[in-house]
């Protein structure tokens, strides 16, 4: 499922166009093609395949660089799926913040 962030600093994440460029999600998901999406939206994908090692542990890094203070951050449903994928469901279980000298370890599922 495909949320859309509302966040002026989110710019670790996808665009629409991005995402429809890759071939995850049709065209049609653009407002140039009658829908809600611009081009520039930033969004976050919510796919991840289902295995016994990574069931809902899809992580997804939302912005860097962020100066010290209360940051807000607006997702929305969309309701458009990925080709291909026909179940809906999003869970946001936690939030997590680092230091800029932290790396975030990669799962070998998503390089």
């Amino acid at each position: 499922m495909l949320l859309k962030v509302e966040r002026p600093l989110a710019d670790r994440l996808d665009t629409a166009q991005d995402v429809v460029t890759r071939g995850w999600y049709a065209n049609t998901i653009l407002v140039a093609n009658g829908s809600t999406l611009n081009p520039t939206d930033r969004v976050m994908d919510s796919y991840s395949p289902t295995t016994a090692q990574n069931k809902y542990a899809a992580r997804r890094v939302l912005a860097a660089d962020l100066t010290a203070g209360a940051h807000t951050v607006k997702l929305t449903v969309t309701g458009y799926n990925r080709i291909g994928v026909s179940a809906q469901r999003a869970y946001v279980t936690r939030f997590l913040h680092s230091l800029p000298s932290t790396k975030l370890p990669t799962l070998a599922w998503q390089s």
